[in-house]
């Protein structure tokens, strides 16, 4: 009998501990999201990641408007699939976005954030489009706003390898 209350208080002890550690690991990655930058500019959300700014939004035709005006510029567009809750989309923002030469080669990019934390109707119609259960999804679209598939980022990437990506997808400019 003592053997099997012994084994409940450790495991509760280690449960506690195991929440804790995950706690702290996450910390930094949830304490950066609290500063994130959110303005609107011109009506358009824009959210601040680093030295580069991306134009939220949250449903199909929002996104056929960023084509549009992308294509009339001439311009290659990233298309990030975003949610307060996905811890992977918090560590490329902190990790990658952030990072110095992948804001450089993004700054040549249109920026367009789907964020899908609601997980409305619409959200799920854009990430239905695409063929995508969640975030993180990265989509290049070329000048024709066609998605050069072979580009897609599906789930954390570093910021060597994806600055690696940027060079390819730039490259076909």
């Amino acid at each position: 009998p003592s053997t099997g209350i012994w084994m409940v208080w450790l495991q509760r002890t280690l449960g506690v501990l195991l929440v804790a550690t995950a706690a702290w690991i996450a910390s930094p990655l949830i304490a950066q999201n609290e500063v994130k930058s959110a303005k609107t500019i011109n009506g358009q959300r824009v959210h601040q990641v680093g030295n580069v700014s991306f134009v939220v939004i949250h449903s199909l035709p929002e996104l056929n408007a960023q084509l549009s005006k992308a294509k009339q510029e001439n311009k290659f567009v990233m298309l990030d699939f975003y949610a307060d809750w996905c811890i992977s989309c918090k560590e490329m923002e902190v990790n990658t976005f952030a990072n110095p030469e992948v804001s450089k080669q993004l700054k040549q990019l249109v920026l367009v954030q789907a964020d899908v934390t609601a997980n409305s109707p619409e959200n799920q119609a854009l990430l239905k489009k695409f063929g995508l259960y969640g975030p993180p999804g990265i989509l290049f679209f070329d000048q024709n706003s066609e998605e050069q598939k072979i580009h897609r980022v599906v789930g954390y990437m570093s910021p060597e390898r994806f600055t690696g990506r940027l060079k390819q997808v730039i490259k076909t400019q």
